[in-house]
């Protein structure tokens, strides 16, 4: 009798738990608001694929106010996802759905039927102003029999939302104000990257044909920023290796003709170690008819692509690398970089403003996010400055 009685007790124990798990986990969809200040830049944490094991993990976007005080928007996880400002809104996908924060700070969410992202690509998302469209690029995994990859697109106007697969594994993306341009690895010889041009429009998707840039075949390739349009070109930052160590080195290529795709050496890392640069695909910036890019120690350097000289231009300031690789990031606009980190020092996060000439102008703490996170294992994924 007394076991019967413990049976039930344990059954009905775990079934309070399930309906408490399933509660707290539908009062998070709901719509909501948070404090419409006058924000000033977002930061994007989330648990990765393989943290997330029991539900859906976690993700945290804080919204910085001016005086560094932070709103906190409290989701489900997505591994390397992104944040998309988007006219006087934010746009914040989630697993089967996009949530639309507004500059009054209603949120709203728009469900994607049939459209479930399992992980990001990596900041790997952007604006279209010549359609108006944003767009968002996710990686899925193989096809059932291995034979292909499966990566999904979610573009739209907000109004109208679309999805659609994509058949390639993505290693960089970019855009300019009407395309969508990919390089992606091939199946069948993963030393090969391919050039592709993808076009969207009301619910239409086309794929360009896959142009193997030829000079790009490496089995140490490892494409570390978004593809950004300069002039009739494309640029972006990659490595190779060999036994000496790492070479950084930057891909030009004209999607006219990919074929012609050139190489431009940057810096050699004799280090033995994966830290000589960022893992922070904004790490790359236009301005003034120079490319600006920031290695994995803290040094800003500039290309002149036509000259092909490159010059350190400064470091940051008190700044040496740590263990804390998930922690920080930077964001280039126009001519300012800022660059968000934990001072470990001072216990808590900062943003730094420098000139493009090396000027500390302005360090903004940020109050709140580690009490937030708390013990929740999260990694830094997205870090973007607001108009």
């Amino acid at each position: 009798m007394n076991s019967f009685f413990s049976y039930k007790y344990i059954l009905f124990s775990l079934f309070f738990l399930l309906m408490v798990f399933l509660l707290s986990a539908c009062s998070e969809q709901k719509d909501e608001k948070i404090p419409s200040t006058n924000n000033v830049a977002s930061v994007l944490y989330s648990t990765d694929t393989a943290g997330e094991q029991i539900g859906s993990g976690i993700s945290y976007l804080f919204l910085v106010s001016e005086d560094g005080h932070v709103s906190t928007v409290k989701k489900r996880g997505l591994e390397l996802n992104s944040i998309i400002p988007y006219n006087d809104q934010i746009l914040f996908h989630q697993k089967n759905e996009m949530i639309e924060i507004k500059k009054d700070g209603v949120t709203s969410q728009t469900e994607f039927k049939g459209c479930t992202a399992s992980s990001g690509y990596g900041q790997s998302s952007g604006i279209l102003k010549k359609q108006g469209f944003y767009y968002t690029l996710f990686n899925i995994g193989f096809t059932p029999d291995m034979d292909g990859y499966i990566s999904r697109i979610r573009w739209g106007d907000v109004t109208n939302n679309y999805c659609k697969e994509l058949g390639t594994y993505i290693e960089a993306a970019g855009n300019d104000d009407d395309h969508i341009y990919l390089l992606s690895g091939d199946r069948s010889d993963p030393t090969r990257l391919n050039f592709q041009t993808v076009d969207v429009g009301d619910g239409t998707l086309n794929e360009g044909s896959l142009i193997e840039l030829k000079n790009m075949k490496s089995d140490s390739r490892i494409m570390f920023t978004r593809l950004l349009p300069y002039e009739n070109r494309l640029i972006g930052i990659f490595s190779t290796s060999n036994d000496n160590g790492y070479q950084l080195q930057l891909l030009e290529v004209n999607p006219a003709d990919p074929n012609d795709a050139k190489i431009h050496s940057l810096k050699e890392y004799s280090e033995d170690s994966s830290d000589y640069f960022l893992y922070n695909k904004e790490a790359i910036h236009i301005y003034d008819g120079q490319i600006y890019y920031v290695d994995g120690y803290g040094d800003v350097y500039s290309y002149d692509l036509k000259e092909e000289v490159v010059n350190k231009k400064f470091h940051f300031e008190n700044y040496t690398r740590t263990s804390r690789l998930q922690d920080e990031q930077v964001f280039f606009k126009k001519d300012r970089l800022f660059f968000f980190r934990y001072n470990l020092e001072k216990g808590e996060h900062q943003i730094e403003t420098y000139s493009l000439k090396g000027d500390l102008e302005a360090v903004l703490p940020v109050k709140g996010i580690g009490q937030e996170i708390g013990k929740d294992k999260v990694h830094i994924y997205d870090f973007k400055i607001l108009d």
